[in-house]
């Protein structure tokens, strides 16, 4: 499968939308001392199993500085979405 026909098959949006938001926030919901913001996503287009956030974050700390991370959630065998990876980007 070549790379053109993986990204065909995604979508990317810097208009993140109410659904992709909500479901964003309660899976960020439990975790402590950073707060991630949402910039974009990218989700497939058939079906909704995965989204990839871009995100601003920072940590709950005076000296904080804020950085950028990719946030991927995905969804279990129950339906429930989750946090799955988290990686903290270079600028």
């Amino acid at each position: 499968m070549s790379n053109a026909h993986i990204y065909s098959q995604l979508q990317f949006s810097y208009e993140i939308t109410p659904e992709a938001k909500s479901l964003f926030q309660s899976a960020v919901a439990s975790i402590d001392n950073v707060i991630y913001e949402p910039v974009a996503m990218c989700a497939a287009k058939d079906g909704l199993n995965n989204y990839s956030f871009l995100c601003n974050g920072i940590h709950i700390e005076p000296s904080a500085t804020p950085f950028a991370a990719m946030i991927t959630l995905d969804q279990d065998q129950n339906g429930a979405f989750g946090v799955s990876h988290i990686q903290k980007l270079s600028y």
